[in-house]
């Protein structure tokens, strides 16, 4: 099985939005999983998964009240999944389940570069799914997911980005060909890294940190899969902008260990941000 990934955020993220200027973002990843896991051994190391997610999310950052910040998004998936060697998973596409947020800050300070903000987000089962496949781009049940962020400014070059994040599940009730009841436990993220900020005057930057994820054990008709992940890995993103209103980032993220299912060899970001 694919195993799924904890939606994170990448380098800038946290720094409050200007309202008044709506952001379109668009994101290409690939991801590279080789190699399955189980209680920390390799189980088979000729299955490999490849999957290509495409993103596009609108956002509208709005002031509320006397410097209050929120940013509604929407945002809309499409994969594309080619798994190798693995029995009784086929090649997939289609789009995937979209999803709302309302991120909102508590603390913007600017002069400091120091930002706390919360992020809520939900996950509507409208994705492509056959529950006669064990692979598919939608999960056919609702997800939550609450972020909190935080940025602080060390010196003139340096940032502070840290995230916790919590991922809740509902149930799928047609798992499988027999349409078996899936439920999944909680899903944990922390996340922390250093960006550091040229003076340049395309506002570059660069990046690098570790992610550790925890929990998302599955229960299929009441029995336990014993697929708890934990697992850590590292990062590294640049991004510059190309004109006032257009950045492009590109980032590497791999996993450095794996308990249970694909360890991720890379996984390659591109985004291009576009602020209106």
């Amino acid at each position: 099985m694919s195993r799924a990934h904890a939606l994170g955020a990448d380098i800038g993220d946290f720094a409050a939005p200007m309202p008044g200027h709506d952001l379109m973002a668009l994101y290409m990843i690939n991801s590279k999983n080789d190699e399955m896991y189980r209680n920390g051994q390799i189980v088979d190391s000729r299955a490999k998964l490849d999957v290509t997610t495409s993103i596009l999310r609108y956002a509208h950052p709005t002031e509320v009240g006397d410097g209050f910040i929120i940013n509604p998004s929407l945002v809309l998936t499409h994969q594309n999944m080619r798994p190798d060697n693995v029995a009784g998973l086929e090649h997939t596409s289609g789009m995937g389940d979209p999803f709302i947020g309302m991120p909102f800050w508590l603390l913007v300070d600017r002069a400091n570069r120091e930002y706390l903000t919360i992020g809520p987000w939900l996950y509507l089962p409208l994705g492509e799914y056959d529950h006669k496949d064990y692979l598919n781009p939608g999960e056919n049940r609702w997800k939550a997911v609450l972020q909190l962020g935080y940025q602080r400014g060390l010196g003139q070059h340096f940032d502070l980005d840290l995230l916790l994040e919590g991922d809740f599940y509902g149930k799928n009730d047609q798992y499988g060909p027999d349409k078996l009841t899936r439920r999944q436990r909680p899903w944990y993220e922390a996340k922390g890294g250093l960006t550091y900020l040229f003076n340049d005057r395309r506002a570059s930057q660069l990046g690098a940190g570790l992610y550790f994820d925890h929990g998302g054990e599955t229960e299929v008709d009441g029995q336990q899969q014993g697929d708890q992940v934990r697992s850590r890995g590292f990062y590294i993103q640049g991004s510059t902008m190309l004109t006032q209103g257009d950045q492009l980032m590109v980032g590497l993220f791999r996993d450095l260990d794996v308990e249970n299912g694909f360890k991720m060899s890379q996984q390659l970001r591109l985004r291009y941000l576009h602020v209106f």
